[in-house]
């Protein structure tokens, strides 16, 4: 991997967001290799402003609490290098419907990050990244209306059971990524951390 550089989000658009989440697809291990007080390849010298989102525990849902606590541990980390988390929900997938175990974890896990990190927890005035993007489903494509039913996200935003589209799909109004990205950058903007 090169050597990964927070970019400078004095000016935010949504496209600058995605495009930022997008090269930086990192894995948490890469976030947790620090040197000498700062994670390996990053310039906190140069760029103390760096605002990191940061989206855990997919991989993990069985254990809520180590997700909450490794969240912690990344935090507590950051801060007193100057960086700003921005701390994401996890989604749903497509099968994980409202009762069932894997709906019961992710909702436990977003639910421990929300009660941890409150000032960080990526939701403006009520409505979090997942509500979010719930919120832009397709009433006129009948999966969607189910999966809203079901209180899971909507497949139009999806190319997989999980994970949201790059490009806009048949019987989709939005691009997956783009309804994420430009709800990270009004979480920013709304934080005042960025312009």
């Amino acid at each position: 991997h090169p050597p990964i550089r927070p970019c400078s989000l004095a000016t935010a658009s949504p496209a600058r967001v995605l495009s930022t989440i997008r090269s930086r697809s990192i894995s948490a291990r890469a976030l947790m290799t620090w040197k000498k007080n700062r994670p390996a390849g990053v310039l906190y010298p140069e760029h103390d402003e760096a605002i990191l989102i940061l989206t855990c525990g997919r991989n993990n849902t069985t254990s809520v609490s180590e997700v909450v606590n490794n969240v912690k541990s990344i935090v507590s980390y950051l801060k007193p290098l100057g960086a700003l988390p921005c701390i994401c929900p996890q989604f749903t997938r497509g099968d994980e419907t409202r009762g069932s175990a894997g709906y019961q974890r992710i909702h436990a896990i977003k639910a421990g990050l929300k009660a941890a990190f409150p000032e960080y927890y990526c939701e403006i005035d009520g409505v979090d990244l997942l509500q979010n993007f719930k919120n832009h489903y397709n009433p006129a494509n009948a999966t969607d209306v189910q999966n809203i039913a079901d209180d899971t996200t909507p497949a139009s935003l999806k190319y997989d059971t999980l994970h949201p589209t790059q490009t806009l799909m048949s019987g989709a109004l939005y691009v997956g990524a783009e309804v994420n990205a430009n709800f990270v950058c009004q979480f920013l903007k709304h934080k005042g951390w960025v312009k």
